[in-house]
């Protein structure tokens, strides 16, 4: 999972990628909404595998805990993920901001790989 996890990350920015920098108001409505499907599919796929992620590698007694972490990092970043941008757009123009946030994906992307290298030793614990 944690492979798929980042992989589904980091490839999910391609058709951002894409309709940030070349779809216009004159585009294709059914091409930008197939494209807009596709790279939700993909960034939403890390979602439940985190859950089942956290539920293998901690003990019973901490789950609860460790759960409510990854609740309010998650409330956070849907909170402060379009603050963030926000300022971007004051401070570059849309296009660039919406780009730099792209670099937030493939960072996820990145540390969910790096998943792998722990989740083995953990679940034996």
């Amino acid at each position: 999972p944690p492979f798929f996890m980042g992989v589904s990350l980091i490839i999910g920015c391609i058709p951002f990628y894409f309709l940030v920098n070349t779809v216009d108001e004159n585009g294709n409505v059914g091409v930008v909404s197939a494209i807009t499907i596709i790279s939700g599919i993909l960034v939403v796929i890390p979602v439940p595998l985190e859950r089942s992620i956290l539920t293998n590698v901690c003990l019973p007694q901490s789950r609860g805990r460790a759960n409510a972490l990854v609740s309010i990092v998650d409330d956070l970043g849907k909170g402060l993920g379009p603050a963030l941008v926000s300022v971007l757009i004051t401070t570059f123009d849309r296009q660039t901001a919406f780009n730099i946030s792209l670099i937030g994906w493939i960072i996820g992307g990145l540390l969910s790989l790096a998943i792998m290298l722990f989740v083995d030793n953990d679940e034996k614990a």
